[in-house]
């Protein structure tokens, strides 16, 4: 008769062979690192530059994000907030300007998401991908032309800009 208290010896190497395979952070970010994400995006959010500039000098992981759908990155949870001098520190010390979102958002396209047309004149002006496609197929033009209220100003940069 079978305990079936005792895992089977398939289970036990199965349970081995996962730990040494999988690095120690394969589901998403360790603890210290989920703790630094979630405090640099409450500076981002409340647009606290300085906050923001004390993660950076502590030398903050520039691509640290959950691994989890929608979760922004530094760059593109800026650029909806519209939080132009936090982008510019950003990008000052390597942060990547088409980093992606859980959905596949750029901050370009994060940006035009939430009408933020002074943040797309800047994002544009550090050559972010005017035409650059969400996983659904969106682009910034597409996302500015059938946005719920259309910014004819924001159609205008990023048609000037390359946009198709």
């Amino acid at each position: 008769m079978k305990n079936k208290y005792i895992p089977s010896l398939t289970s036990i190497l199965m349970s081995i062979l996962f730990a040494i395979t999988l690095p120690a952070n394969a589901g998403g970010l360790s603890k210290a690192e989920r703790s630094q994400y979630t405090a640099m995006l409450k500076a981002i959010n409340e647009n606290n530059a300085a906050a923001v500039e004390k993660f950076i000098k502590d030398k903050i992981r520039l691509d640290l994000q959950e691994d989890s759908r929608a979760a922004p990155t530094f760059m593109t949870q800026a650029a909806l907030k519209g939080n132009n001098d936090i982008i510019l520190a950003l990008l000052k010390v390597g942060a990547d300007i088409e980093s992606t979102n859980g959905d596949g958002y750029t901050p370009l396209l994060c940006a035009v998401l939430m009408d933020k047309l002074e943040t797309v004149q800047l994002l544009i002006s550090k050559k972010a991908d005017v035409n650059a496609t969400a996983p659904n197929g969106d682009t910034p033009l597409s996302m500015a032309k059938y946005a719920a209220k259309s910014n004819k100003t924001m159609i205008d940069v990023l048609v000037k800009a390359g946009a198709r």
